[in-house]
């Protein structure tokens, strides 16, 4: 399987997972040629989502996925746009190579250190309660 089909199959199981979230979420190549040529490849949601899939060692850096991001909806959409407040989140898929198990490793979400505070700062006290904390 080349890269390219590797990317679009992570793009549409993204979409997958988003959508008990984000009802109309879609892939950029089915909705908008603008975000797609931005670098985003899911529309109707409040992030900035690049899917990176197809590689084994050179994994994307974020802060060049994000530098690329801002710099493209900079130049396709106006100033005033809320497109410019949205988090970006960097989502990478490993090679596994075939025949090997899928390892939850494998797949991970790069996000920035104030996107993450906001998320935690966003959470059900209850839900925080129940995550185990390591006591030593």
């Amino acid at each position: 399987m080349n890269n390219r089909r590797k990317g679009h199959d992570l793009e549409r199981q993204v979409v997958r997972d988003l959508s008990p979230f984000f009802k109309y979420c879609k892939t950029a190549r089915a909705s908008s040629k603008m975000l797609d040529d931005s670098g985003i490849d899911i529309n109707f949601v409040p992030f900035l989502i690049q899917c990176k899939s197809g590689y084994n060692k050179n994994r994307p850096k974020f802060e060049e996925e994000h530098k690329n991001i801002k710099l493209n909806i900079s130049k396709n959409f106006p100033e005033s746009n809320l497109i410019h407040q949205m988090p970006v989140i960097l989502i990478h898929k490993i090679n596994t190579g075939r025949g090997h198990q899928k390892k939850e490793e494998n797949t991970q979400v790069t996000i920035s250190y104030d996107f993450f505070i906001y998320l935690l700062n966003n959470i059900k006290t209850e839900t925080i309660e129940q995550w185990p904390i390591l006591s030593l």
